[in-house]
């Protein structure tokens, strides 16, 4: 599938979803800004295809300042930056909504390999020698890594291999594939528990 094909794909996946995700981006904002205040939406660097950095947008999870000295925090489980609504935001992975902006700006796919921060890219690469071959294609809200369970504090090998099979079976059939898996896993999570 060429990259024309994969573009047109997402631009019109975020058509026909415009409405449904633009309503629930709305939805959460609100409830994120009568729960936190503000700000309700941050953004962060992130790096995608050929390894260009582009400013990425998420619903705030976590308190405001949670890296007061500007050092990159990889974030735990439970991790006690992450808010009481931060929790059940990411539980659901709406806090990835305001990212549809992203794909219709071109700094994103609907599919394909997470894209890390600069400094974890940086440190991943001198870890995994075949790091940056993921960055041949366009970093994605989802991807095969996250359906498979490589969320999160998970094996950084495992989610390399999923990110290179993807890579190399990339196709409409996967990439619809991986979107329905996407919804089905954030419907099937395990509920939070109490105390996290």
């Amino acid at each position: 599938m060429s990259r024309a094909v994969k573009r047109s794909f997402d631009l019109g996946l975020i058509a026909v979803g415009a409405p449904v995700l633009g309503l629930l981006t709305c939805i959460c904002a609100l409830i994120a800004l009568v729960r936190q205040g503000r700000p309700v939406f941050y953004s962060q660097p992130r790096v995608t295809a050929g390894g260009r950095s582009f400013e990425i947008w998420k619903i705030r999870t976590m308190v405001v300042d949670a890296e007061p000295d500007g050092k990159a925090v990889w974030p735990e489980e439970h991790d006690p930056r992450i808010t009481p609504l931060g929790r059940i935001l990411r539980r659901f992975w709406l806090d990835e909504l305001p990212q549809a902006w992203n794909v219709a700006c071109g700094d994103l796919s609907l599919i394909g390999p997470r894209p890390e921060r600069p400094y974890f890219v940086q440190a991943f690469e001198s870890k995994l020698p075949n790091y940056a071959l993921r960055h041949q294609i366009k970093a994605g809200i989802t991807g095969l890594a996250q359906v498979t369970g490589f969320t999160g504090n998970t094996s950084l090998h495992g989610r390399l291999r999923a990110d290179l099979m993807y890579l190399r079976r990339w196709s409409p059939a996967l990439d619809l594939w991986v979107l329905t898996a996407t919804f089905l896993r954030a419907a099937t999570r395990p509920p939070i528990r109490a105390g996290h």
